[in-house]
């Protein structure tokens, strides 16, 4: 028989750039190659922010996070010692933390951690961080898959997938 699709469509919210399609294929042979057209989807990722705490919290200190200049969170460690925080950030976005400190400063350390797992800036526990801006960088996803039944990070458009079975 032929090939028949089901989409799931995530429409992006107020800008966003967050939408997504996913579709279902059926029917056919296998094996399949998929091949989306139209506007080309933003291409964000997350990043990860592990902090932990040699005593049980930051009493008081956290990490502001900006990107384009707008803070995203704060983000410290409440208790129990770790506090992991996901934060999406698009290719191109400038990216700063801000330390603002507490008390006991010199107990904290934390990691951002980059979407392929690469740790790119460590604050090693023993040493208070400086109050202010600690690290910036450019936010760097990689680049969508073309041959996949899904897409996300979208903004509001047209997109066209066209599919090919074995029999072509």
């Amino acid at each position: 028989g032929g090939i028949t699709t089901t989409p799931t469509i995530t429409n992006e919210l107020c800008g966003n750039g967050q939408g997504a399609v996913d579709v279902t294929v059926g029917g056919g042979i296998s094996p399949f190659t998929y091949s989306w057209t139209g506007a080309t989807p933003s291409t964000c990722c997350d990043y990860t922010l592990d902090m932990t705490d040699q005593g049980n919290s930051w009493n008081g200190a956290f990490i502001t996070v900006l990107i384009d200049g707008t803070s995203i969170g704060d983000f410290t460690v409440n208790g129990g010692g770790a506090n992991t925080e996901i934060f999406q950030v698009c290719s191109g976005s400038n990216v700063e933390l801000v330390w603002n400190q507490g008390n006991f400063d010199n107990e904290v350390g934390f990691e951002l951690i980059d979407p392929s797992g690469t740790i790119i800036y460590t604050h090693i526990q023993g040493t208070a961080p400086t109050p202010g801006t600690i690290y910036t960088y450019t936010g760097s996803c990689p680049s969508p898959p073309n041959n996949t039944t899904g897409i996300n990070g979208l903004s509001a458009g047209t997109y066209d997938l066209i599919i090919t079975d074995a029999v072509g």
